[in-house]
């Protein structure tokens, strides 16, 4: 039995969250003009080998609503949560690029820099890529790559989590924290 088995009731991933058009839309838009991935405070990273750019708004209240179901599922779950007001960072598309290696290396997502982060919420727009492994707890645990799935689990250091490098094709993910 894993040292993480009870924290792992705490990862939760919910199957076709995102409808296929809308992430097919936002993974083809127009203007996929990224930046470099920093972290807290804008810093440059050694963990962070990935793009980022603000979710165009015209997808706005399409990802709110996803959001927000996830959001309620995870509550249904864990009802202690019930307090969270809903209020997020905001929508992040992320890109790692296959033919970079991008990946993000074992990392937490608490931030005191900011108003603390209660919950981190990454929207798997694709699947379509090789590498980009969704794993926690130094690779111990690990999350299935599936296309139009959302991945929740608390923003705090008790959930070391990294991407691994994607080696072919692109990883295409809406990521945001709640508050």
């Amino acid at each position: 039995m894993s040292k993480y088995t009870y924290t792992n009731n705490y990862i939760k991933e919910y199957q076709n969250f995102v409808p296929k058009e809308l992430a097919h839309r936002i993974i083809t838009q127009k203007d996929l003009s990224f930046n470099k991935a920093t972290t807290v405070g804008g810093k440059l990273s050694l963990h962070r080998h990935c793009l980022i750019k603000t979710l165009d708004t015209q997808f706005d209240q399409e990802i709110a609503d996803v959001f927000s179901n996830v959001f309620r599922n995870y509550i249904k779950e864990f009802p202690f949560f019930d307090s969270i007001t809903g209020d997020t960072t905001g929508w992040d598309h992320v890109l790692y690029m296959g033919d970079k290696g991008q990946e993000y290396k074992e990392h937490v997502d608490l931030s005191t820099a900011l108003e603390p982060r209660i919950l981190t919420c990454s929207l798997i727009l694709n699947d379509d890529y090789e590498g980009g492994d969704f794993t926690f707890f130094e690779g111990e645990y690990k999350i299935l790559k599936k296309a139009y799935s959302a991945i929740v689990f608390p923003s705090n250091n008790c959930f070391p989590h990294a991407i691994t490098p994607v080696y072919k094709g692109d990883r295409h993910v809406i990521l945001t924290w709640i508050r």
